[in-house]
């Protein structure tokens, strides 16, 4: 809630969104409602004082994905999957794209190939011609889609961004599993304008989360090696097209 709030201070009035767009891990969503349902909850008895959290407007999106996240639990109890079946069975609990069928595609369609992955789905540095893991094919779990925002779900959250009258101050983008607070950008190693507000912010961030007990890093790019550079992200395409204060929350298996 801290590091939020040294978002929000920064932000004035503007809106933020938080938003849940990949990896569909079957107990992550509950987890996105549930910390907002804290915030909600908790943030006058923490800043009693103070007017940031009144003046501020907070927009969650807990599960952007949501044809992606049923397919993660058991169809004939609703409970998680136990099945690890790359998309091909009645579920799969490590399903990462949504559940769109494939293109006409010679070869493709036979194969039961479905889905796009929504966090290479969107319109910066989009595409697989010299994108960082990224697929052009549809049955490849970073398949990118036939064209930036073709999946109905990352352009209904362009559209609500877009719709703000006065843009959006910062996104907050829940993913799992990695243990680690990232900031553009995700598809260089290059070093965005802002470098200096997104690491301060994003370090804070980072310190907050592992007072969980669970120690997170703060990195962008490829997180020094240990991670991957990635095209067409959430994050990046906040940050590029709309200048948003932009952070990729990874958090732990469950």
């Amino acid at each position: 809630l801290d590091a939020l709030r040294g978002i929000v201070d920064l932000g004035s009035q503007l809106p933020g969104l938080v938003n849940w767009t990949a990896q569909t891990n079957v107990s992550a969503p509950s987890r996105c409602v549930n910390f907002w349902s804290l915030l909600l909850d908790m943030q006058y008895d923490l800043y009693p004082d103070e007017l940031t959290w009144s003046v501020t407007r907070v927009m969650v999106v807990p599960v952007v994905n949501p044809d992606g996240y049923v397919f993660t639990r058991a169809p004939e109890t609703g409970r998680p999957c136990t099945a690890y079946l790359s998309g091909l069975g009645e579920c799969d609990r490590l399903w990462r794209k949504n559940r769109s069928p494939s293109p006409p595609m010679s070869g493709y369609a036979q194969r039961n190939c479905v889905g796009v992955d929504l966090n290479r789905n969107w319109g910066l540095d989009w595409g697989p011609r010299g994108g960082e893991s990224v697929s052009d094919h549809p049955c490849g779990k970073t398949y990118s889609g036939e064209s930036s925002f073709s999946a109905p779900e990352t352009l209904a959250v362009k559209q609500l961004v877009e719709a703000e009258d006065g843009g959006v101050f910062a996104l907050v983008d829940f993913h799992c599993y990695f243990q680690a607070v990232l900031s553009p950008w995700h598809h260089t190693n290059v070093l965005p304008v802002h470098a200096l507000i997104l690491d301060e912010v994003g370090q804070r961030f980072a310190r907050t989360m592992s007072m969980s007990g669970i120690d997170y890093a703060f990195s962008r790019g490829d997180l020094g090696g240990d991670l991957y550079l990635a095209s067409g992200t959430a994050g990046d395409w906040a940050y590029g097209a709309h200048q948003m204060l932009s952070f990729t929350v990874e958090l732990p298996p469950m």
